[in-house]
C-alpha cells in the first residue's frame, strides 16, 4: 500500500474500502481521488456490507426453517412408510413424501453453498 501514500490527502477513505475496490478492479490500479467521491465509495461500500449481512441473516433463517421443514418432513416419511406397509396409501402416495424429503435436502444444500460463499 506505499503507492496510496503518495497520494494521501485526508483520511476518509480506509485501507480497507481502497483494498477491496483494488480486489473489485483487479489490483494493478491507482486511485487518485478527491474528498466527495472517497466520501461517496464510502457510502457505496456501506450499502454493499450492510446488504450483504442482510443477505447472510436471510440464508440463516432460510437454513433454520429448511432443518426444520427437513425434520418434519422425515417423521411425516417415517408416518407414511408405515402406512404403505399397512396397505393403507399407495406406491405413488409415499413417493410424494420421499421426493418432497429430497427436495427440501437440495435446497438446504444449496443454501449452504450460498452462505460459504
Amino acid at each position: 500500500m506505499e503507492w496510496l501514500n503518495k497520494y494521501k490527502k485526508e483520511k476518509t477513505v480506509k485501507k480497507e474500502t481502497l483494498d477491496m475496490l483494488r480486489n473489485f478492479f483487479g489490483g494493478e490500479i491507482e486511485f487518485r481521488l478527491s474528498s466527495k467521491i472517497r466520501d461517496e465509495i464510502k457510502e457505496i461500500f456501506n450499502e454493499v456490507q450492510y446488504n450483504f449481512e442482510r443477505k447472510n441473516n436471510d440464508l440463516q433463517l432460510a437454513k433454520a426453517e429448511l432443518e426444520k421443514l427437513i425434520t418434519k418432513s422425515k417423521s411425516e416419511l417415517k408416518k407414511a412408510k408405515k402406512s404403505f406397509n399397512r396397505g393403507e396409501i399407495d406406491r405413488d402416495t409415499l413417493f410424494d413424501f420421499e421426493y418432497r424429503l429430497i427436495e427440501l435436502r437440495n435446497q438446504l444444500d444449496e443454501v449452504i453453498a450460498k452462505l460459504k460463499g
